[in-house]
């Protein structure tokens, strides 16, 4: 299987000169080229991202135990096949760190992580949770480390954009880029409560998307580029699905949108309030999914149009190790394999810490019926 290289400028295959995209802060204004929030991957037929979520490394967390657990993450495709001994080939193209990869921390536990992601040699996407920064370290110490791995896409330029996690992977093929993979900041709280996107970020994801198009407007979306968006915190539309395409029942399969779910707890822990970004979304028609963790033992792909005429796949992860409240049936890493004509497919691995790996069916969820 070729693997995926970083490389270290964004190439475009486009007719225009790069944008600048001006934001507007509290007190000042930045001018930042788009091209700057941007890395890039090489595509091949096949391309896998796999989502780690809620690892929620600490001063308490057995690092080497959950190292080991995660190595077995990564490889379970192999670990599944019987196939250790070719487990590189395996192996996903892209890794996502999708929040709350750390909680209750301090800089020797963020180090020693880093340190183990970039020892794998396999390119990762680091995006921020609500969790992240409560460690013993300052606001901007994860940010220095993670920028500093070999492996490391995490573009965060210094703008007025709200968060310190919105960036874009292009996974391109001789300069045309054939899928974008977006990581949003989902914030941590307002008030008591969890944040949302806020509105400038949602401006940026637009102009992001218009850019990597070549167009101006979303009147003039057409064929776009395909695209997947994570984010750590879900929007209320995930709330939203669940009501009406599940009637909030725990577990099950609705066949007219092809929607299933399993969702074990109260509720879904989204923002405060509703945002743009569902309807921007819908506006332009590249981004397909949205994946969030977050809430630790919901599974989820509802399949969600709301008032709209695009149907937008609002995914819940799964819980990445053992680190504060979890179902050991669900445990594990879901792989996203990005298709050349522009769809996707899914898997679901479920991995204990003895090192047993199995798939997590659309049936077991449907059903409701997860036991090992």
């Amino acid at each position: 299987m070729q693997k995926s290289r970083k490389t270290l400028r964004t190439t475009r295959n486009l007719l225009f000169a790069v944008p600048i995209l001006l934001v507007a802060g509290c007190s000042s204004s930045v001018n930042v080229s788009l091209d700057d929030y941007v890395s890039e991957l090489e595509y091949h037929e096949g391309f896998t991202v796999l989502d780690l979520g809620d690892i929620h490394e600490s001063v308490i967390a057995n690092l080497d135990a959950d190292f080991e657990y995660l190595t077995n993450v990564i490889y379970s495709r192999a670990i599944v096949a019987n196939d250790m001994a070719h487990k590189e080939e395996y192996a996903p193209d892209l890794i996502v760190l999708n929040g709350d990869t750390f909680m209750d921390a301090n800089k020797l536990v963020v180090k020693k992580f880093f340190e183990f992601m970039d020892s794998l040699d396999i390119p990762f996407a680091y995006t921020y949770g609500n969790h992240d920064y409560e460690g013993q370290y300052s606001h901007g110490y994860i940010d220095k480390i993670v920028q500093g791995c070999k492996n490391s896409l995490l573009c965060n330029p210094d703008d007025d954009v709200y968060g310190n996690s919105n960036y874009v992977v292009n996974i391109s093929n001789d300069g045309d880029i054939v899928w974008q993979v977006y990581l949003m900041d989902s914030n941590s709280y307002y008030k008591s409560r969890y944040d949302v996107l806020h509105d400038d970020q949602i401006e940026w994801y637009r102009k992001q998307v218009e850019y990597a198009n070549g167009i101006t407007s979303s009147e003039q979306a057409e064929d776009m580029v395909p695209s997947i968006m994570f984010m750590h915190i879900p929007i209320r539309e995930y709330q939203y699905a669940w009501t009406e395409i599940a009637g909030d029942s725990l577990y099950g399969y609705d066949e007219k949108t092809g929607s299933v779910w399993y969702m074990m707890d109260s509720g879904v822990g989204s923002g405060y309030k509703d945002s743009e970004l569902f309807s921007t979304i819908q506006e332009y028609k590249s981004t397909q999914a949205v994946i969030s963790n977050h809430d630790h033992t919901h599974n989820c792909d509802f399949v969600y149009s709301g008032d709209g005429d695009y149907p937008v796949h609002l995914i819940y992860g799964n819980k990445s190790s053992i680190n504060i409240y979890y179902d050991p049936d669900t445990m594990g890493g879901m792989f996203f394999t990005l298709n050349e004509d522009k769809t996707f497919t899914t898997e679901r691995i479920r991995v204990d810490y003895e090192g047993t790996a199995s798939v997590i069916t659309d049936e077991m969820l449907a059903s409701g019926e997860i036991i090992w």
